[in-house]
């Protein structure tokens, strides 16, 4: 079969491409110019939203 990538926008601004394999598993995540910095407070532990 083949791959399967969901390109996505944040806050109208950096973009993002998700590849999953075919087992649904994450083959790789490519960001754009302008994707968001990850918050300082969700560095050592999952900040769910």
């Amino acid at each position: 079969m083949g791959a399967l990538t969901i390109d996505g926008k944040v806050n109208n601004k950096g973009g993002f491409s998700i590849t999953f394999n075919e087992d649904f598993t994450v083959a790789g995540i490519s960001l754009e110019e302008g994707f968001p910095a990850e918050k300082e407070k969700c560095v050592k532990k999952v900040c769910d939203y």
